[in-house]
């Protein structure tokens, strides 16, 4: 994959933001693009390149004539719908996502909607459980490449807290493939270890 420098979109990317925009507000969009392929472009620059390139996202947030803003004065203090916009029973919101649809919160992860009305799992335990089933009390799910978009399986690790901790502390993640699995070996060495250490001590007492 070619990258990119922060002043020139080329055709992959141009692909990639067409794939990727519909339902998704810019922001959004920003950090994939920007996550996928190591680019820090600016909001701007990817709005101005989506206008020159018609490119939406489906989302239509401007005010239309006739409608007004909640401060505008038209309602009373706190009010934030008139009776004539607001939702009727049964009526969907305009930026209603359906089932299985995707988006990242504030820390990076992927959410992926799993049930109605308005239900979010992070997409890498969901794949993750489908494959391997739930995920057992006192474990987390790692990255490897400790890329929080990177939701592959094959990209994941399931760790004890314990070793999630040794991790950390001794910097043993690493972008390096053979590394990581020897963090991994050192911290579930050190974990066992410290386990083995702890029963003994106790038995001893």
């Amino acid at each position: 994959m070619r990258r990119a420098h922060n002043r020139k979109f080329y055709p992959e990317h141009e692909a990639f933001v067409r794939e990727n925009a519909h339902g998704r507000l810019k922001k959004e969009l920003l950090l994939l693009f920007n996550s996928h392929f190591g680019t820090t472009f600016k909001l701007n620059q990817l709005d101005c390149f989506m206008n020159n390139h018609h490119i939406t996202n489906g989302i239509n947030a401007r005010f239309h004539s006739g409608r007004y803003a909640n401060n505008s004065g038209r309602f009373k203090k706190g009010t934030h719908f008139s009776p004539a916009t607001e939702f009727k029973k049964g009526q969907r919101p305009i930026n209603h996502k359906p089932v299985g649809s995707e988006r990242i919160d504030r820390d990076g992860y992927v959410l992926v909607k799993v049930a109605e009305p308005n239900k979010w799992r992070s997409k890498h335990k969901v794949l993750w459980e489908v494959i391997h089933g739930p995920i057992p009390k006192k474990h987390i799910l790692a990255f490897r490449d400790r890329n929080k978009l990177n939701v592959d399986p094959s990209n994941l690790i399931l760790l004890t807290m314990q070793e999630h901790l040794e991790m950390n502390r001794n910097h043993l993640y690493s972008d390096d493939p053979e590394l990581i699995e020897t963090g991994l070996l050192l911290a579930k060495l050190k974990t066992k270890t410290s386990s083995l250490r702890r029963t003994h001590e106790q038995q001893t007492r």
